[in-house]
């Protein structure tokens, strides 16, 4: 009877121990949305000092707050984790974007947009385009490498809250008006031209269309040109 039960609670562990592994990915979504919130946040802290919006406690005390999450978002950053410990992090990073928006409201003039908020919208963009099929595979990873080196650079000039120096900034609203002119015009040349067939991907065996989706191990996986994209979604 020991044996049985002894054999039973380590058949129990070891799937118990199977199920946990097979939730272990890298989260390349959730980086680039948790490096996109960072960015408006940085943004928010440096502007909410500069025009006396936010005190200099205040924005320390933000900081400080931001430093922390930043900390654990690098161990995370391009490691096989579970969706949980991602979900953590956004959901502080969201809980810190309300603080400094509440500290702000009394704030009620007009701005250009932020380059941050460009950043989102623009990766934004090219998700919907992906998603949907109007950007093949190729333009897709084109347009997203040069976001992604542009967040990387602006989020390195921001650290700290501090506000990005002219040069920086206008290079970088002109990095981004040069990729959103980019991703308009190809967008808008889709519909006249024919978009070569798309290569299928192989589940189990079968045959699926390209821009399909499936849920594996409670994760939602996208057909992109042959190759299954991990979107980072839950799914049952």
């Amino acid at each position: 009877m020991k044996t049985v039960r002894c054999t039973t609670g380590l058949v129990a562990f070891g799937l118990a121990l199977l199920l946990g592994c097979a939730t272990m990915h890298t989260w390349p979504d959730y980086q680039r949305s948790a490096e996109n919130k960072m960015v408006v946040i940085q943004e928010k802290i440096g502007d909410g000092l500069k025009t006396g919006a936010l005190s200099p406690d205040q924005s320390q005390m933000f900081l400080t707050t931001l430093k922390g999450i930043r900390t654990d978002y690098t161990v995370l950053r391009d490691k096989s984790v579970t969706q949980e410990q991602w979900n953590s992090v956004q959901g502080r990073l969201d809980s810190l974007e309300a603080e400094i928006n509440r500290a702000l409201v009394r704030t009620t003039r007009i701005e250009e947009p932020r380059n941050g908020d460009r950043i989102v919208t623009l990766q934004r963009g090219i998700d919907d385009g992906r998603i949907s099929g109007r950007l093949p595979p190729t333009e897709g990873r084109d347009f997203q490498a040069r976001l992604d080196s542009i967040r990387s650079e602006y989020l390195r000039m921001t650290e700290g809250g501090r506000s990005a120096a002219y040069e920086e900034s206008s290079d970088i609203s002109r990095r981004l008006d040069s990729l959103e002119t980019d991703l308009n015009r190809y967008r808008s040349d889709v519909p006249a031209r024919m978009v070569p067939a798309q290569r299928t991907c192989m589940y189990n065996g079968a045959t699926v269309a390209t821009q399909s989706s499936i849920c594996r191990s409670g994760i939602t996986f996208l057909c992109e040109d042959g190759e299954w994209r991990n979107l980072g979604t839950a799914c049952q």
